[in-house]
């Protein structure tokens, strides 16, 4: 069960969903509090408690600088962050929310997402045994971008990833998903060990944080 939550925490900390919200300021409480109220709830993934995950810094590798960069705009803006997990542990929900200062920034954010380099960052984290550097977890992952229709830009990507120790394999599947509304970006991160998560639900819940947004921008 914690090899689980390591190897899912691993996938979502490359897309900047483990982020420390950042002190607002007089002139930042407004964005801070549309972060506050947009993030999902627990209310809306029935069945989920919530969860605090542990931060991890991406690999200084060259594919991983646009990410890296994106990833300090997120944290960096008046932002929430939310995890949530059943007492299985064997699904997580996560949820992050960024207002930055312009439409130009949050463009940039997306931007670094949508780019190839993107994907590659994720062979880098886990080849590089960021994962499986834990307790001798060798950890394999596919990376597939998919489709996702949302707000006013939107990135997605699949992913399968193996995760083998002493000879026993776990499989773990993860959807990445950013999605920019205006000047704000909203991360998400669904992960399941039985399968890839139904698209209905991650869409879902993607919906909601993205009307949301809208409403208050």
């Amino acid at each position: 069960m914690q090899r689980r939550a390591r190897v899912l925490a691993a996938a979502l900390v490359v897309f900047g969903l483990c982020g420390v919200a950042a002190p607002a300021g007089a002139d930042r409480a407004n964005d801070q509090q549309i972060a506050d109220n947009a993030v999902l709830t627990s209310d809306d993934v029935p069945g989920f408690e919530p969860h605090t995950s542990a931060d991890a810094p991406l690999p200084p590798t060259a594919v991983c600088r646009g990410l890296e960069r994106a990833r300090k705009q997120l944290d960096a803006a008046p932002n929430k962050e939310v995890e949530f997990r059943p007492a299985s542990e064997e699904q997580v929900v996560d949820n992050q929310v960024s207002v930055l200062s312009s439409t130009k920034r949050a463009k940039q954010v997306v931007q670094a997402y949508l780019s190839p380099k993107a994907a590659k960052c994720l062979d880098d984290v886990f080849g590089s045994g960021t994962a499986g550097q834990d307790n001798g977890v060798d950890v394999a992952v596919e990376v597939s971008p998919t489709s996702l229709a949302s707000g006013d830009d939107a990135v997605a990507y699949d992913l399968a990833v193996t995760a083998t120790k002493a000879g026993k394999s776990q499989r773990i599947f993860t959807t990445v998903a950013v999605v920019r509304v205006g000047r704000a970006v909203a991360a998400f991160g669904f992960g399941d060990t039985a399968g890839t998560v139904p698209v209905d639900v991650s869409t879902g819940l993607i919906d909601l944080v993205t009307q949301r947004l809208q409403e208050a921008l």
